[in-house]
């Protein structure tokens, strides 16, 4: 009898020894047993029954075992649907896939989840064959491939190549952001430069003196969004030294900010679990202060009609890192957590929150500058952190913020002089002529006498001629003759000259070079003549 219908199903002929199949284990030869079960898939062969558990097994390999958990035995006594799929519906769902398997529908490869004998949750790949048998009874050859660590590893590196694009995407606007915050840098100095001047100026004139106020708060409120661009682009100067991280947030929380936004939310439960670590990271504490504002205003917004925020501190090891970080070389961390109990972040949203310009938040009520999260992104890749986000919509979210211990010593602040007038001469090197008179000016109004020069090769000729007592450098010069470039010709004349570096955006490579050599300060522009004046007098004293 041909063993194959018009349909092309397997038909099973006893009479026939050449498309044999065993329908019952005792017809099983020890051979034929090895075979099945040297297969590295599960093999196994089930028929219909009318009573429980509706489906009857004749052929089950050691790797169905091996997969499931269940003998012949088990899975005959338990049944198969039950034991494989507990949830009703998936339950359902089966049962009507081995109805249109007794139609002709066969050879189909489908992934289900099935539950095991431990519980366990695993996902397999089902090809299923409808066999007909002479007698007319049918049976289904299933092979099933345990797929789980497959399905991961794939889950694993679709998530490696969206951080892989999300930080190619992060880097190229960083490149952009750091254009266009060196040249609003070099706007706004003259601005804050000139306005604190007149403020000097106009004392007496209370009217004349508010406008000057208002004039260098809004070039200073610039000044804060064009130091977030600077974080973003990770070109800001971001100066890592050895911090006590306990001291660092308990004086991030004790800040006037803290204070003030405490106040104007009242009704918004502030909770502090601030727990000892007595453990130092390395820290620019203006950055981390920075991120930490950001997260922490968010949460306040994202509870506009009150709730609870909490912000936690603790020690933490590699283990409690995201799984895609727990390689990492650094085993000792410090985390911060960040717990606001608001509308929360739909999953699918998550990956796209540190983005630059993205929120849900509509245009009218967001009053920052679109780059928070943003800011903590660039501030955790400087301080060579990670972060983790869980978020539950209508319950709230979760940041957390994990940096890396140091075996350093903390370094202490000592304090500075308030005198900041001096009478030494200043060499200031800028290739913008308004930097540069605004530079003067503002020198002068401290009693400085002050030497100019447009470019390196002017620098040179004066240090040659002139006896000068700090050099102003600026970094952004001429290409091939910047300001790195012009401080090694300047210590090779005069190997003692004080110098410092003032940029609105700089390669960090080329600014630690220059600090390596001997630069003793870099001073990012926009600055006030409180901030230069203490500066100068810290390095000439």
């Amino acid at each position: 009898m041909d063993n194959f219908s018009k349909t092309g199903h397997v038909i099973l002929n006893s009479n026939s020894n050449t498309a044999r199949l065993p329908l019952a284990n005792n017809d099983i030869t020890t051979f034929q047993e090895a075979l099945l079960n040297r297969v590295s898939e599960g093999l196994c062969v089930c028929h219909n029954t009318e009573e429980y558990p509706f489906v009857k097994f004749s052929v089950w390999n050691d790797k169905m075992t091996e997969i499931t958990g269940y003998s012949l035995e088990d899975i005959n006594q338990l049944g198969w649907y039950q034991t494989m799929y507990p949830d009703p519906d998936v339950r359902k769902r089966a049962i009507a896939r081995m109805d249109e398997m007794r139609i002709g529908k066969d050879l189909i490869s489908e992934e289900w989840i099935i539950t095991t004998a431990n519980e366990e949750k695993k996902i397999v790949e089902i090809t299923t064959s409808v066999l007909y048998c002479s007698k007319g009874r049918t049976y289904v050859f299933a092979m099933i491939n345990d797929v789980t660590e497959k399905k991961a590893d794939e889950l694993r590196k679709a998530k490696l190549r969206a951080q892989m694009a999300r930080a190619e995407k992060m880097e190229s606007l960083g490149l952009l952001a750091g254009g266009v915050a060196h040249d609003l840098n070099n706007m706004l100095g003259p601005v804050i430069g000139y306005a604190e001047l007149l403020l000097d100026e106009l004392r007496g004139d209370e009217k004349k003196v508010n406008k000057a106020r208002q004039i260098m708060k809004s070039a200073t409120d610039a000044a804060e969004v064009v130091q977030d661009l600077l974080t973003l682009a990770r070109r800001g100067r971001c100066e890592l030294r050895p911090t006590a991280f306990d001291e660092l947030i308990r004086s991030i929380l004790e800040a006037p900010w803290y204070q003030q936004l405490c106040e104007e939310n009242p009704k918004v439960d502030f909770d502090l679990k601030i727990q000892a670590t007595n453990n130092n990271i390395l820290a620019s504490e203006m950055h981390i202060k920075k991120a930490l504002m950001n997260l922490v205003r968010n949460a306040v917004d994202a509870m506009p009609t009150g709730g609870s925020l909490k912000i936690k501190t603790a020690r933490a090891d590699v283990t409690d890192l995201p799984k895609e970080y727990e390689s990492r070389s650094e085993q000792e961390y410090v985390r911060i957590s960040i717990i606001d109990t608001g509308h929360g972040i739909e999953s699918e949203l998550i990956p796209k929150i540190f983005e630059p310009y993205y929120s849900k938040k509509p245009f009218s009520s967001s009053n920052g500058s679109g780059l928070g999260l943003a800011v903590v992104y660039g501030v955790l890749k400087d301080h060579n952190g990670v972060y983790n986000v869980n978020s539950v919509v209508g319950k709230g979210t979760e940041f957390t913020l994990f940096f890396p211990i140091c075996s350093e010593s903390a370094e202490k602040v000592e304090a500075h002089s308030t005198d900041i007038k001096g009478s030494e001469t200043i060499l200031v090197v800028d290739d913008d002529p308004l930097q540069r008179e605004m530079a003067k000016d503002m020198l002068e109004s401290l009693g400085y006498r002050v030497l100019m020069a447009e470019n390196g090769h002017q620098a040179l000729d004066v240090v040659i001629d002139r006896a000068v007592d700090v050099v102003m450098l600026d970094m952004i010069m001429d290409d091939e003759f910047d300001g790195l470039e012009t401080y090694k010709e300047i210590r090779r004349l005069e190997p003692s000259l004080k110098t410092i570096i003032v940029t609105g955006y700089a390669e960090t490579t080329r600014v630690h070079k220059a600090c390596e050599l001997g630069v003793l300060k870099c001073v990012k522009k926009p600055y006030s003549i409180n901030s230069i004046g203490m500066i100068l007098r810290d390095i000439l004293s």
